[in-house]
Formats: structure tokens, C-alpha cells, sequence
């Protein structure tokens, strides 16, 4: 791969330009334009059997601004989970109030294996496997 020598780099910044976000690099990088790109099947969506019911949901993947936004609010475990649902479920649809009475009428399994799902495919849980191995360490790790 080349790299560009720290004389080019410095040449680039000191002329004063800034990266376009349609430079295609060289280097085989992916541009901005990429990475914002819908994936190339068209939906990441998947359709997802609640374990306890039997029933079929459809559920996408979570952005990083909507996990943040959540994330971010003082919620307690309780109403994350609403929004999550909230967010990722795509058929069918739920408001935040509908996913709340769904908590306190509908099966915790099929509830909490749904949130997971949704963790999964939003790429959240390896990061979270990684954090929970650092705080608690399996045979004195």
C-alpha cells in the first residue's frame, strides 16, 4: 500500500485543501460517500421470531446517532428498552407508549430476546461482551 511520505501529507495541508466527500482515494479507502451508503442488499431489516409467542416481527438495526440519543437521556433500563423497541421494530410499528404496554402485559422472554436481537444487529453487543469481560473476569483473568 502507499502511503503518502509526511512531506506529501504536509504539502496537501499546507495548500490549504480540504478533503471533498466525493474523493474517490487511491489507497482503496472507503469515502463518506460510502460509508452512508444504504447496504447493498437495500435494507439490513430481518424478520425475527419472538421464542415464547411464536410470532414474527421485522426489526433493523439501530443507528449510532439513535443509540447515542437514547443512550443519552436519563432513562432507567425500563424505558430504554421502550425506545429501542421503538426504533427498531419495523412491522409492525410501535410507538413508545405501545411498546410500555407491551413490557407490562407481554412475555418477558419474547421481550428480552427481541432487545437482544436488536443489540445484535445493531453491532452493540460484542462491545458489550468486551466491557463485561474487563469488570467481571472469569477464573481470576
Amino acid at each position: 500500500m502507499n502511503y503518502p511520505t509526511y512531506d506529501e501529507a504536509a504539502a496537501a495541508i499546507a495548500g490549504g485543501r480540504e478533503p471533498a466527500e466525493d474523493d474517490s482515494p487511491a489507497s482503496g479507502y472507503a469515502t463518506l460517500e460510502e460509508l452512508m451508503a444504504p447496504p447493498a442488499g437495500g435494507t439490513d431489516a430481518e424478520d425475527f421470531t419472538l421464542p415464547a409467542s411464536g410470532k414474527v416481527v421485522r426489526i433493523r438495526p439501530m443507528t449510532r446517532a439513535e443509540v447515542l440519543a437514547i443512550n443519552n437521556k436519563d432513562l432507567d433500563l425500563a424505558g430504554r428498552e421502550q425506545r429501542y423497541i421503538s426504533k427498531a421494530m419495523v412491522e409492525p410499528r410501535i410507538t413508545v407508549e405501545m411498546a410500555k404496554r407491551w413490557q407490562e402485559k407481554g412475555h418477558a422472554g419474547d421481550i428480552g430476546e427481541l432487545v437482544d436481537r436488536i443489540g445484535t444487529i445493531s453491532g452493540l453487543t460484542k462491545r458489550g461482551e468486551k466491557a463485561a469481560a474487563k469488570d467481571f473476569p472469569l477464573d481470576g483473568e
